[in-house]
């Protein structure tokens, strides 16, 4: 196994750890977990069907495919180091947050060589300014140059931030909150997060992705002193489809 993160902070490109297999000039980076296609009927009788894998037409159609997969696997490789590094070294109380922010594309840049060349971080980089934002802010602050804020341990924070690899964009937030109060809160997200996950699919509706995030979701509560509060959704706030360098795309889930 390939170790996540082998120094802080991160000092080589990341297709150093993928040498080219015997024969090959081709690095091929990590699949991950793959989420199987299910047959689901809805109660209005709409049908998602499985769609065959196992047809020539299919075989050619992944085979086509197979280098943009691999850009969009080697963009999620750098993401999770990047996120790993995060997490053990950058997010913890007191921290700045456009100092983390920083550190926290810089090392982006460093694992796709970002900074080599006049149209190196079109190439490949981060793919979109790092949002790390706090409480009841629920998405999309960035600190500018200047920003003082401080990061709090009773904080919410939402961390997102992007890497790409010629536009593709590989795009994941997550919650830091350490204070043990907002566990259940955590436990939500989590949870709505691989509802929606396992919701997904081709030819899926996206207003049945929406439901079902929703349904999990909102089963939860909280309590905050003595208050026992309802977990809800924010209702403007939508999941969106992303095209090769464009983060906002077209389709929302809502």
């Amino acid at each position: 196994d390939v170790s996540l993160v082998d120094m802080y902070p991160p000092k080589d490109p990341i297709y150093k750890y993928f040498p080219p297999g015997p024969g090959s000039n081709k690095r091929l980076y990590p699949m991950g977990k793959e989420q199987p296609y299910q047959r689901r009927q809805y109660s209005d009788g709409y049908i998602v069907d499985v769609h065959d894998r196992s047809t020539a037409e299919a075989r050619e159609r992944e085979r086509l495919a197979s280098g943009m997969h691999n850009k969009v696997r080697k963009a999620a490789e750098v993401h999770r180091r990047v996120r790993k590094y995060a997490l053990d070294q950058l997010i913890k109380p007191g921290v700045r947050l456009i100092d983390m922010c920083e550190q926290l594309e810089n090392a982006t840049r460093t694992y796709l060589e970002a900074d080599k060349g006049p149209y190196a971080g079109v190439k490949a980089g981060i793919g979109f300014p790092t949002g790390c934002s706090l409480n009841n802010c629920a998405a999309h602050y960035t600190p500018n140059p200047g920003d003082k804020t401080v990061l709090k341990y009773n904080d919410v924070m939402k961390l997102d931030f992007g890497t790409h690899v010629d536009g593709l964009i590989v795009d994941s937030a997550f919650t830091w909150a350490p204070d043990p109060r907002y566990q259940s809160l955590l436990a939500a997200v989590k949870a709505a997060t691989l509802a929606g996950i396992d919701a997904a699919g081709i030819d899926v509706r996206l207003s049945d992705v929406g439901e079902a995030i929703q349904e999990v979701m909102e089963s939860y509560e909280v309590v905050l002193d003595g208050k026992t509060y309802p977990i809800q959704c924010v209702r403007n706030l939508q999941g969106h489809s992303i095209r090769p360098y464009q983060i906002h795309a077209g389709k929302s889930v809502p």
